[in-house]
């Protein structure tokens, strides 16, 4: 647990995220698109993955369900640079202003559509509001 005041951790300058010790904790990254302002993904990040973001300008997030360090677009070729980081009250949360290297054409989502493209968000379906099944991007 850090050492600091709540009055400093949510007006001070000081940047003082909680990573933790021997526990890593994983920060909650939102990664929106700087232009559009549209949401592509929300993932993770650790000690080691905000470094790296910071150091290079490249978006690295912590996959959880690979317990491992990745640079976004490292197999697909959707790479981002990251222009701008902002960070909740609470400094607990992340969200990552990014431009598409490759441009929006080439997809944020690893999954491809049935047209064989990657979806240009994470975000592709929308839940029912009424019954309880997904409706996909292509039928909104």
């Amino acid at each position: 647990m850090l050492s600091i005041s709540h009055e400093l951790l949510e007006k001070g300058i000081e940047l003082a995220i909680d990573f933790g010790g021997q526990e890593e904790i994983l920060i909650p990254v939102v990664v929106q698109d700087a232009r559009t302002k549209i949401v592509l993904l929300i993932a993770h990040t650790n000690r080691e993955a905000f470094e790296k973001t910071q150091k290079t300008k490249q978006l690295y997030l912590f996959s959880r369900s690979r317990d491992e360090i990745w640079l976004k677009g490292e197999i697909s070729g959707c790479t981002f640079t990251v222009k701008k980081i902002l960070i909740n009250c609470r400094q607990d949360s992340l969200v990552y202003m990014v431009w598409q290297d490759n441009g929006a054409q080439s997809g944020a989502c690893h999954v491809k559509q049935k047209k064989g493209k990657f979806y240009p968000t994470c975000f592709y379906r929308e839940v029912d509001m009424n019954e309880k099944n997904l409706l996909l991007e292509e039928k909104l």
